[in-house]
């Protein structure tokens, strides 16, 4: 995020940084983002709103099954809502859901839920995407728990 912010201007926000991302992409109905841990939604449905193709990806069932984000992924089809957490391989995985989120759960446990889990590569293969425009990884104050990203050698779609 530092690296992005230095060359977005050195934004300290980061909805000012997406917003400026989302906006600069030339040709948005070409763009492929995937939001892993999209959380409410505000910035999957903004990018979802101007044209992109949107992965969002999320575990927390509350989240990812929030009316105000499913109505808007009906009304656009560009928005679509994985139900799983991201990981190194597909499977399930226990997580805490709390607060403001989730976190990984290591060995279950009391309060804990198991849930689906998805490779990056397996989500982008049962859709046919063969090129990202941006990942963007939410992280929470316990540090980024998803541990993933070994992208099928995917071509990725940089701006110039």
């Amino acid at each position: 995020l530092p690296l992005l912010r230095h060359l977005a201007g050195n934004m300290a926000q980061v909805d000012t940084l997406w917003k400026t991302l989302i906006d600069s992409h030339p040709v948005p109905k070409r763009a492929v983002i995937v939001e892993v841990g999209v959380a409410g939604g505000q910035e999957a449905m903004a990018a979802a709103e101007s044209g992109m193709r949107i992965l969002a990806v999320e575990p927390n069932p509350t989240f990812i099954q929030s009316p105000i984000l499913v109505a808007k992924s009906r009304q656009l089809p560009n928005l679509e809502l994985i139900h799983a957490a991201a990981g190194p391989k597909s499977g399930t995985v226990n997580f805490k859901f709390g607060g403001t989120g989730g976190h990984l759960a290591v060995g279950g446990g009391a309060g804990t839920n198991a849930g689906p889990m998805k490779t990056l590569d397996c989500i982008f293969e049962a859709r046919g995407v063969s090129h990202i425009y941006m990942i963007k990884v939410r992280q929470n104050r316990r540090a980024l728990q998803v541990r993933f990203l070994s992208l099928m050698h995917l071509p990725l779609n940089y701006t110039d």
